[in-house]
């Protein structure tokens, strides 16, 4: 008995159709000429086939009423979903527009224009502060919205980054906000004050370090040393950070990692190469790093193996598709 081969590229027919037919359920969420390329790629194929018709059988009226009704429907289907896409955009504006208006006559505008009180998004992240004093969320639309617990009223709102927040954390004494993103961007926002700090700024007219914003794993957790408030600890997956605020920012000329070139250098000479980074790689994988009271750090660090083997079969194996 033959056994069917299936070769790589009726794989790849299979596949790419499953994908198109799921795509064409968001045609309206796409722009108008992606909806167009898409209907034109999906219907190609239909298309040689008519071509394959009209040149072996072009002499017979089936070949010709065949061609004709693969043409009408092609052409009838691509108009119906440029069609459907087009309402449905402007639906969705209208939508957009009266849940905008909805949640401004709720609350009114603060902290810049457009800016509302409301969180119509879920909340993946929160940040209590020490005193107990303000509540930070973040919603899934990126907003970071700050609430005074003490009145149980909405304080302000951080202008929106384009970026997804990673990790934030308030300062216990001075009730600064620091927030970091997934591109590697680091703010401090002054919440009695309603706007960012005048460190941040100069972060930001500065700019960081260019291996810093080449790096690939974003920061997962942020904390402060209790004894020295201008100390910020940040880490991630495979390196801990120590940012001295008192400290100047380098320069892409700078040697990121330098401490063990400033161990070799006499101390005068050294005070020319501090800066505000302080980097150490190691504890990896580090799930966890904080500062206790007593001057003791807590690092956990859990080998990537021993993850994966407490991980269900299904999230182990490896899946590719075309």
């Amino acid at each position: 008995m033959a056994v069917p081969v299936i070769t790589p590229a009726t794989c790849w027919s299979k596949s790419y159709f499953r994908k198109w037919l799921y795509n064409a359920l968001w045609f309206h969420k796409h722009h108008l000429r992606m909806t167009y390329v898409s209907m034109v790629t999906g219907f190609f194929p239909f298309l040689c086939i008519n071509a394959v018709i009209q040149l072996f059988f072009s002499d017979t009226e089936v070949a010709f009423l065949v061609s004709g009704a693969i043409l009408c429907v092609c052409y009838w289907v691509a108009l119906l979903a440029l069609f459907i896409a087009i309402v449905m955009q402007h639906c969705g504006k209208w939508q957009e527009q009266c849940g905008l208006a909805f949640t401004g006559a709720q609350a009114p505008f603060i902290h810049g224009e457009g800016v509302s009180a409301g969180c119509p998004e879920a909340l993946y992240l929160l940040a209590p502060s020490a005193d107990g004093h303000w509540l930070v969320a973040v919603s899934g639309d990126w907003a970071i919205h700050i609430y005074n617990l003490k009145c149980f009223k909405h304080h302000c709102m951080v202008l929106t980054y384009s970026c997804v927040v990673t990790a934030l954390t308030i300062h216990p004494i001075t009730n600064h906000l620091v927030i970091t993103y997934s591109g590697q961007q680091l703010f401090e926002f002054s919440i009695p004050e309603k706007q960012h700090t005048a460190w941040s700024c100069m972060v930001q007219n500065c700019r960081l370090h260019k291996v810093w914003l080449e790096r690939d794993l974003p920061i997962t957790h942020i904390t402060f040393n209790p004894k020295n408030p201008l100390h910020i600890l940040l880490h991630d997956i495979y390196m801990l950070c120590i940012l001295d605020k008192s400290l100047p920012l380098p320069d892409n000329s700078a040697l990121m990692m330098n401490q063990s070139t400033l161990k070799q250098l006499p101390e005068t000479a050294g005070q020319w190469q501090l800066h505000a980074f302080k980097i150490c790689k190691k504890f990896q994988p580090l799930l966890f790093a904080d500062l206790l009271d007593d001057n003791c750090l807590v690092m956990v660090e859990w080998p990537i193996m021993d993850i994966k083997t407490q991980l269900p079969l299904p999230i182990q194996q490896k899946k590719f598709v075309t």
